[in-house]
């Protein structure tokens, strides 16, 4: 599954993606997700300094993200 939302409020964008974790899937050669989220924390600081907040966690069944940027 993947689940999305995109809100505005008060100045804020909110968006939050949460996508399950097909454990079947162990295709060799494939890079750690670790990279692919040090590359993401990097450019938030860059495009959005002290503006940001960006929370990334995983669990056995599921990967998330929640973001929040001041607009």
């Amino acid at each position: 599954y993947i689940y999305l939302k995109l809100s505005v409020d008060q100045g804020r964008v909110y968006f939050k993606i949460k996508n399950s974790i097909n454990k079947n899937n162990s295709s060799p050669g494939v890079v750690s997700t670790e990279t692919g989220i040090e590359n993401v924390k990097r450019r938030m600081a860059i495009l959005y300094p002290g503006i940001h907040n960006i929370e990334i966690s995983k669990t056995d069944q599921d990967f998330q993200v929640n973001l929040e940027i001041e607009i």
